[in-house]
């Protein structure tokens, strides 16, 4: 794929400008804590999404195997402060393939404020410190990275492939595993993924 291609299909997807250094993102560390994570997110200031915040949302399983990281949250989550349930066939189907309880699953969101017009490039990397730090203080074996933009981001790989090819595919880094996934929206209106779904569902009970 050139150089034009890419920047095509990143507008495809939401993004209005990217360059190399998008997704090229360090992992480092910039929080003691948690708790002290948390406490920065509720008054960050580094871009225009926060002036429209109601909350910031986190998942209460500290002690997850398994964490999902989807692109915002939505608008309940944004008022209430709250992860909301994800859909309930899909966490039907996730407690059933990896045998998990709800008290193992973390969700997460690459962006952290609710987003009411396109993820634009300055979103993620104001964004993603916070989500990469994020991961290391969890300390999941798993991570689902839900859609093209979080599963490029967290994988830090611009040229992975999009979803139609790379769904399921298993990813090592840190003595953890990254699977990109469809996202459960995505998938609410494309029924004839279901299947396809569920079978990418099942490769992480081998993993745990």
């Amino acid at each position: 794929m050139t150089k034009f291609q890419q920047l095509l299909a990143y507008k495809a997807f939401g993004y209005e400008f990217v360059d190399d250094e998008l997704l090229n993102l360090e992992k480092k560390s910039y929080f003691q804590s948690l708790d002290d994570l948390r406490l920065n997110l509720k008054t960050c200031e580094l871009c225009n999404l926060s002036k429209s915040r109601t909350n910031t949302v986190f998942s209460k399983q500290l002690n997850a195997k398994l964490m999902i990281i989807r692109l915002y949250p939505n608008k309940f989550e944004d008022k209430s402060g709250k992860v909301a349930d994800i859909n309930s066939k899909f966490k039907e189907k996730l407690l059933q393939y990896t045998c998990l309880g709800e008290d193992e699953i973390y969700v997460s969101y690459l962006v952290k404020c609710l987003c009411t017009s396109k993820v634009v490039d300055d979103f993620i990397y104001k964004c993603s410190p916070y989500a990469f730090d994020e991961i290391e203080k969890i300390n999941p074996k798993i991570i689902i990275t839900m859609g093209d933009i979080c599963s490029k981001t967290i994988l830090k790989d611009k040229n992975l492939p999009n979803l139609e090819i790379s769904h399921g595919s298993i990813f090592r880094e840190n003595k953890r595993f990254i699977l990109p996934f469809f996202d459960v929206d995505f998938i609410l209106s494309n029924p004839s993924k279901i299947e396809i779904f569920n079978e990418d569902l099942k490769k992480i009970k081998e993993l745990l």
